[in-house]
């Protein structure tokens, strides 16, 4: 199982693959500075490929809209509310900055992992950790917070069942934490601060 949780599986090894698509040229849009990035988890087994899940996430470049002086609450608010709001989370809004509470980074750019998805074989060994990590890894440059909102992908869980909801939500928060997320107040946003180690590879293998 050790091996498993280092991404490898027997007879093979996981790998994420990213994908990353720019405009070439601008739009002079706030949704310029924030990119998509997009990554799929897959299985190699004797150089044959199986893909076993997904990765969405963001990178919002706080710092080059602001040196170039575009709001910085209307980057957040050009694309979509879940945007906005990991920006009223976790901005000063008078200062459009982070809340010095939440993250001490100076770097000012904000990392945000949207989803990671895995199929149900794939589930259980950690496998989504070790892509997060990844992820912050490869894009983490020049930005001071990674942020994730930890509510249960199935959103109609709550309303039908709310004690169902709230076991999930706990779960799924405990499962972040142990990348040293930590919940912002009274909202699904959790955030891990850059300026702080978070735990290795080979921590979330022994654990």
């Amino acid at each position: 199982m050790g091996g498993r949780n280092q991404g490898a599986d027997e007879g093979g090894f996981y790998v994420v693959t990213f994908a990353v698509e720019r405009s070439l040229a601008p739009t002079g849009d706030p949704s310029d500075y924030v990119f998509d990035v997009d990554g799929t988890v897959l299985l190699d087994r004797e150089g044959t490929r199986t893909k076993v899940g997904t990765v969405a996430a963001r990178v919002v470049r706080v710092g080059r809209a602001r040196d170039e002086g575009v709001s910085v609450f209307e980057v957040f608010d050009s694309i979509d509310q879940s945007l906005h709001e990991f920006h009223a989370a976790l901005f000063d809004p008078e200062e459009d900055e982070f809340k010095p509470d939440l993250v001490e980074c100076a770097d000012p750019d904000l990392l945000i992992i949207d989803t990671i998805e895995l199929d149900e074989d794939h589930r259980g060994h950690r496998l989504g950790l070790l892509a997060a990590l990844r992820v912050i890894e490869t894009f983490g440059a020049g930005c001071g917070a990674v942020a994730l909102c930890a509510a249960p992908i199935r959103r109609g869980l709550a309303a039908s069942s709310p004690e169902l909801g709230r076991v999930a939500r706990e779960k799924l928060r405990r499962h972040w934490a142990r990348l040293a997320f930590e919940l912002v107040d009274t909202t699904d946003v959790m955030v891990l601060d850059l300026a702080y180690e978070h735990p290795s590879y080979e921590a979330l293998g022994d654990g």
